[in-house]
Formats: C-alpha cells, structure tokens, sequence
C-alpha cells in the first residue's frame, strides 16, 4: 500500500504496542480513515478506564492479518456484555452504552460516524 507522498507504509499488526490504535491503521489502510478510525481509540482508552483494566483489551497479537481480524472479533465479542454491564452500573443509559460498545467494533463500518452526545 502506498501512502502519502509515496511513502510505504508497512503492517504493524502483531507489533505487541499501539493496542489502542484502531486495526485499518495498524493494518495501514488509510483510505477512508475517518473520524470512526478516532472513535475506536478513544473506546478503547475509554474502556481500560471504565473496567479498570491495568492494560488495553486489544492484544493484537500477531503479524497474519486474518488471524489477528479473528482475534479482535473474539475479543469484541467477549467484551460486550460484560461491558455494558458495567457502564449500566456506572449509570450510562442504553443509548451511550450501545454507542460506546460500537465504537469498539474492529470492523470500521460498523463504527459510528458521528459523535452522540450524553443523554
């Protein structure tokens, strides 16, 4: 893939750092990148922080693209319910809860594309 100016940039999927960068980024696909690219950072802090987490969710654990896509679905997937039990608990209303579970989506089309303000 070839960046700005020509510049190339390589994967740093499985680099074992940048656990709270969104994976298009990681994966260096940066057409497209959107505010939505922003959003799964911030979730991501967001959600160490909200759970008191000591470290990121995300283990982006290896170079193979496919293999690390799975990880972070099965990662998503595990998080979710858990998640929104906790904000509920924080006092986060069902509609700030879905918006923050879904802008942790690994898949950026199924991330918001605009902020929602609290209820």
């Amino acid at each position: 893939l070839r960046g700005i100016q020509g510049v190339k940039h390589k994967s740093r999927l499985g680099s074992g750092s940048n656990r709270y960068t969104a994976p298009e980024l990681l994966r260096s696909r940066l057409s497209g990148v959107s505010c939505k690219t922003d959003f799964f950072g911030f979730a991501s802090v967001f959600h160490r922080f909200a759970i008191g987490r000591s470290s990121a969710v995300w283990t982006n654990p290896g170079a193979d693209e496919d293999a690390t896509m799975e990880a972070y679905d099965f990662e998503f997937a595990a998080l979710k319910d858990k998640y929104a039990l906790i904000l509920a608990d924080h006092g986060y209303a069902p509609r700030e809860i879905a918006f923050l579970i879904a802008c942790l989506d690994p898949k950026m089309d199924q991330r918001p594309d605009h902020f929602q303000r609290p209820d």
